[in-house]
C-alpha cells in the first residue's frame, strides 16, 4: 500500500491515486500559523482504496482551511475512499475551515468523510494536575495522545 503524508507548511498539490493508499496530514500551529489547501484528490484505476487521516492541533490566532476534493469519474468502479479529519482547538479566536467535497460521477463507489472539533476535556485536564502536572504540562500529554496515531504512522 502507497503512503503519502501531507505537508501542510507549504501548498498542497493535487493528488492522483493510482493504487491502494493512506495518506496521512498533521498541522501542529506552533507560531500563528496558516494552512489553506484545497488540494484535489483524482482517482486514475477501478478497485483502489484510499484512506485519508488529517489532524490538526490548532492554537491562538491560526487559520486551518483544509478542505480537500475527492473526483471519482464515470470510469472508475469498485472505489473506496475514507477522509477523516480531526481538530483539536485550543483558541477561541482561530478561524477552522474544512469542507471535504465530493464529486462522484460512479454509482459504484464508497466514498464517506468526516470532520470532528473538539477543546480539551476539561476532566482530563483537571485529573492530570491532580496528578502534580501544571496545566501546559497536561495538555500536552493530551496534544500527544491525540496524534499519536499519526506519529505512529509516519514514522517509518
Amino acid at each position: 500500500m502507497k503512503k503519502i503524508i501531507l505537508d501542510f507548511s507549504k501548498p498542497i498539490e493535487n493528488i492522483k491515486v493510482t493504487e491502494n493508499t493512506v495518506i496521512y496530514g498533521l498541522f501542529i500551529d506552533v507560531a500563528h500559523l496558516t494552512c489553506q489547501n484545497s488540494p484535489c484528490i483524482v482517482f486514475s484505476k477501478n478497485n483502489i482504496s484510499l484512506d485519508i487521516n488529517v489532524k490538526a492541533v490548532i492554537n491562538a490566532n491560526c487559520v486551518f482551511d483544509f478542505s480537500p476534493i475527492l473526483k471519482v469519474s464515470t470510469k472508475q468502479k469498485g472505489i473506496v475512499a475514507n477522509l477523516r479529519i480531526n481538530v483539536l482547538n485550543n483558541s477561541s479566536n482561530s478561524i477552522i475551515k474544512s469542507t471535504p467535497a465530493m464529486e462522484i460521477k460512479q454509482p459504484d463507489v464508497s466514498v464517506s468523510h468526516s470532520l470532528a472539533i473538539s477543546s480539551f476535556d476539561k476532566n482530563q485536564l483537571t485529573y492530570l494536575c491532580s496528578r502534580c502536572l501544571n496545566k501546559k504540562e497536561a495538555e500536552q500529554i493530551l496534544i500527544n495522545s491525540f496524534i499519536s496515531d499519526i506519529m505512529k504512522a509516519t514514522k517509518n
